[in-house]
């Protein structure tokens, strides 16, 4: 099911991004300034038209308004990592956490 109140706050953080007021946007848009708010509410989800203008206006993809597919990398990421060492001992984990914060500080 798709989640228009997260996909409404993606729309409005790249519209902020882009330095447009929701005024502004609407006026690009064509559409009533109370529609496009309600979009960035959740209230509203837009026609297809009215989302690829969104997203076309914006220069931003249907998977950034979509999904959180950072998010979702990095948790796949951190559950593969917790569950390869699920199996080590105390000073294995420490080993492990060293050699992160190694690694982090080369790109810190």
């Amino acid at each position: 099911m798709l989640d228009t109140v997260s996909m409404g706050k993606r729309i409005k953080e790249a519209r902020l991004k882009k330095g447009l007021s929701v005024e502004k946007l609407a006026e690009i848009l064509d559409i009533s300034v109370v529609f496009m708010s309600d979009i960035e509410r959740g209230v509203k989800c837009p026609r297809m038209e009215n989302f690829v203008k969104i997203l076309n206006a914006l220069e931003i993809t249907a998977d950034e308004v979509l999904f959180d597919s950072v998010r979702a990398d990095t948790d796949i990421y951190l559950s593969k990592l917790t569950s390869k060492m699920k199996h080590l001992d105390n000073r294995q984990i420490a080993k492990v956490e060293k050699i992160i914060d190694i690694l982090l500080s080369e790109f810190c």
